[in-house]
């Protein structure tokens, strides 16, 4: 069994053949005929479909010894006839006594005397022919051997040890082809540790770097803010006083007041835009609340919507970031959606802010998408920031660009 185990294991076919065939003659010599009978087919169905011929035979001879135990002797017969041509075929005159005599046996059990007296005649004078007195004694042993299985066991142990050899070399090769295995397992581990550290690095430097670039867009919008506040809102500031303190002198039409005023208001409103109150002193709610109302208009309505009710998560960083975000999101709807109604609306969700900006206008071209400027900078940014950004729209149904970020 330990043989027939270790050649299944290792694909061995003459292992498996010599196994198959131990087991037969093991439960011939135990009386256990069905067994033997199954396994000697086992090893001769192996034997017959490589040509193994000589193991073709001793398991013809082995099935014919099981079937006349088991009283088969038509079986026998068969078994019998089939072995002689093997006989032939590999001159083994030693193994024609045997099947002559248990030719002549099974006809004789079937009642086919004439038979019976032929092969046992022919038993008889193979026997005469090549012994004499003395060496009948060693042909008997011979037979004896054989029958009991003898011959062939010496043949199987040499095989059991070629094999065993066979497997021991198998065994080194295996544990050689495993450490080679675990080898190449760990520099690909190892490859991708490197490759996903260089890419955190990378992430981490164009984050860095995005900060920088946004810190900078800030100071440099505080300046202009200023300016305009400083210079050009001063210069107004100080028409408008003189044209209203020499309105005693001549009338000064009030359309031009007027007009002085809508310009004075509109520069309060693009300065504030450029720079609104601080983002660490103010939270991100009120912010964009002031931001819509400031910016709200007869013929474009701006509504905001938020389920924000704690901002402690959300640094200043990240407030500016989405404020000028949804500046350029509205700005661009304002210019291009010929919508009179655009939603602001802020939703909270576990660790994420999700920013979404809607119009009710003509929605958007794959064109528009690919050559806006301004949509492609928030989508890059909100990618190297580790968040989603995506957009629906269809023709005549408006458009709603989502943006989602990581609150910290």
């Amino acid at each position: 069994m330990e043989c027939l185990q270790l050649s299944e294991k290792y694909k061995n076919l003459t292992g498996l053949i010599i196994g198959y065939y131990s087991l037969g003659e093991y439960f011939l010599s135990q009386n256990k005929n069905d067994s033997a009978v199954y396994y000697f087919s086992k090893s001769y169905e192996l034997s017959h479909k490589n040509n193994l011929f000589q193991y073709v035979l001793i398991n013809h001879l082995g099935l014919m010894a099981a079937l006349i135990n088991q009283k088969k002797f038509s079986a026998a017969i068969d078994t019998g006839k089939k072995a002689l041509k093997y006989v032939d075929l590999l001159h083994s005159e030693d193994k024609r006594y045997t099947i002559y005599k248990n030719l002549g046996f099974s006809y004789a059990s079937v009642g086919d005397f004439k038979n019976a007296y032929d092969y046992l005649l022919q038993a008889h004078q193979l026997f005469l022919k090549t012994s004499n007195a003395e060496t009948q004694r060693n042909i008997n042993e011979l037979l004896i051997k054989y029958e009991t299985g003898q011959k062939e066991k010496l043949l199987m142990k040499k095989d059991l040890e070629l094999i065993k050899s066979q497997m021991e070399i198998n065994k080194s090769k295996y544990q050689i082809g495993f450490l080679i295995l675990l080898l190449m397992i760990f520099l690909l581990i190892f490859t991708a540790w490197l490759f996903i550290s260089k890419q955190k690095e990378k992430r981490k430097k164009e984050k860095l770097q995005l900060m920088a670039v946004i810190e900078g867009e800030e100071k440099e919008r505080k300046r202009i803010s200023e300016q305009l506040h400083d210079t050009v809102g001063s210069e107004i500031a100080a028409i408008k006083f003189d044209l209203e303190k020499n309105d005693t002198f001549f009338s000064i039409p009030s359309q031009i007041k007027d007009r002085l005023d809508s310009v004075y208001d509109e520069l309060r409103t693009i300065s504030h835009n450029l720079m609104p109150a601080s983002f660490k002193e103010f939270p991100l709610n009120d912010l964009l609340k002031n931001y819509c109302i400031e910016n709200s208009r007869e013929h474009f309505k701006i509504y905001f919507h938020s389920n924000l009710s704690n901002e402690d998560n959300i640094n200043p960083a990240m407030k500016s970031i989405i404020y000028r975000m949804i500046q350029e999101l509205v700005n661009n709807a304002r210019k291009h959606s010929l919508s009179q109604v655009c939603h602001v609306t802020l939703n909270l969700k576990g660790k994420y802010l999700i920013t979404s900006v809607e119009d009710e206008g003509k929605g958007m071209e794959i064109k528009d998408m690919k050559n806006g400027q301004g949509l492609m900078t928030i989508k890059s940014r909100t990618e190297a920031l580790g968040g989603k950004f995506l957009i629906e729209t269809s023709s005549n149904q408006g458009t709603v660009i989502h943006i989602m970020l990581p609150v910290t």
